[in-house]
Parts: structure tokens; sequence; C-alpha cells
């Protein structure tokens, strides 16, 4: 659970996107709604270097029941040209992804008005590893963990790298601050074993623990996504953009080390076997 505010919400979430929440709970009372993208990141981490005001989760729910009740459910609005996003009675913009079995198998959605399709790849783990989140006594949802927001945010830049600088910057963070300065996870014997540089273990346990439960395919989209960030010539600037984010105060070179310690915990266990959606 995310850490508690004074009037009983989790810090991070506005009252505004609570009772949005609590009124997507009510139109879709029997499915997972599980949070992702930076409302997620609010919940689990002191998120100082950005504020979001909108909301991004995914629900266990075919496209054919989406966008449901939400049509004609007073104050709720549809955002032109996003099939996808809506704008709640609460001044929250909410982008709702329908991710039921039959969409995690095709891997992919077609929005049918614009013909859009968004990558579904790594959603399988939204709901395989989504951790419970209390948002009120009578309300709770569920979140993305860290790991799994990481890969998420790698295949949306992937799919978009132009439109997509804050995935950069959010991904720069958890780089940084995946585990809390004096975490124990910090000072396990296998890392004072391999005598690895403190400032190193934040990014090499976030490639530990996503190599630890992805499947191939996703194993080559991250492997895809550290290509990038490590070519100073690749044409989408990745590395040049993710340096301009605040832990690295333009450094590139602190950036590509702790690049290169995700990359070695991502590879510690590439001899497992991978996990299959």
């Amino acid at each position: 659970m995310g850490p508690i505010s004074a009037d009983g919400g989790v810090k991070g979430l506005t009252s505004e996107q609570i009772e949005t929440l609590r009124d997507l709970r009510s139109v879709w009372p029997n499915s997972r709604l599980v949070l992702i993208g930076a409302s997620a990141l609010a919940c689990l981490v002191e998120m100082n270097w950005r504020q979001t005001h909108d909301l991004d989760l995914s629900a266990s729910i075919s496209q054919a029941e989406f966008p449901g009740s939400l049509i004609g459910r007073t104050g709720w609005v549809p955002v032109r040209s996003r099939e996808h996003s809506w704008l709640s009675p609460h001044g929250v913009r909410v982008d709702i992804i329908p991710a039921g079995s039959k969409e995690l198998a095709a891997g992919s959605i077609v929005w049918p008005t614009t013909g859009a399709m968004m990558n579904l790849a790594g959603f399988r783990l939204v709901f395989e590893r989504a951790v419970p989140i209390q948002l009120t006594p009578d309300l709770s949802v569920e979140a993305a963990p860290l790991e799994v927001i990481a890969l998420l945010k790698m295949v949306a830049y992937l799919d978009r790298p132009q439109e997509r600088t804050r995935d950069l910057e959010d991904l720069s963070h958890l780089l940084e601050e995946f585990v809390m300065p004096f975490s124990a996870e910090r000072f396990s014997s296998e890392l004072l074993e391999m005598a690895m540089n403190y400032e190193l273990v934040s990014a090499y346990l976030l490639g530990a623990k996503l190599a630890a439960i992805v499947d191939e395919s996703e194993r080559a989209l991250v492997e895809a996504f550290v290509s990038k960030a490590m070519n100073e010539d690749d044409p989408d600037q990745t590395q040049a953009r993710m340096v301009r984010a605040w832990p690295w105060r333009g450094q590139s070179s602190i950036l590509l080390s702790r690049i290169a310690a995700f990359q070695q915990g991502f590879s510690s266990k590439s001899d497992h076997e991978p996990r299959r959606g």
C-alpha cells in the first residue's frame, strides 16, 4: 500500500483522482482496475520529479465492454480523437486500456473509429503482478509494480519515441530510485559479495527483477530499448534526451553507468528459462 495522507487517501493521488476511480469502480464493479503509468508511480514512490493530474489504468474487460455505461453517465465526456480517453466530472482525464483475455492473447488493440493500434506487450504482467492499493477505507484498486511500469514505458517509447519524452524522464528516475536509499535490498549478501557500487544498486536490481518476469518477446523489447539508450548515434536521441533528465545533471557518464548496471542485472537472469504468458 502506498503512503497514507492525512485525509485517509493514498499520498500522491488527489481527491479528484480518487473520486474518479470510485466512479469507475461502480461502472465495472466485478473487473480488475489496475493503475499504470505516472498515477501508479505516484502511489508507490515519492514522485517528486513531476506531478500528474491524469489517471492511466487498465481494466480486465474486453474491448467490446468498453466504454460501457460511461456513455451517457452524468459528467463523463469522451476526449475527441482519443478513443481510450475520457474526462471525468471531477476534472480528471482518464486513459483506460481494456485488456481482457482476448486482447492480451492478441497482443494489441485496434480502435474502431481511428484505426489506431495500441501495443499490449507487457500488459499480461500488469494483471499477474499487480499489487493492491487501498485508496480509502471503502475503495481499493490495484497498481502495476515498478518493474512492470518500467517495461510498459520502454514499450511505449519504442512505439512512438518522439512523443514519449516523459517516459524517458520516468525511466531515468526509476533507474536511480527503484529501491529506497536505506532499503535492506541494497545490502543483500549477493550484492555485498559483488562489491557493487552503492549508486548502481538501484539500476541493477531493476534489471534483475525485470529479467525474472519477462518472456522472450518482452526480453527482446527491453534489450532494444537498452540498445537505443546506449547508442550515441541513435536517430531518436534517446541517450541525449535521458541525460537531460534531473538525476543525471547533464552528465552522460552517470546515465551510462546506470544503464550498464541495469543491463548487468537484466543479463544476470538470462540463463533462467523465460516466463511465458
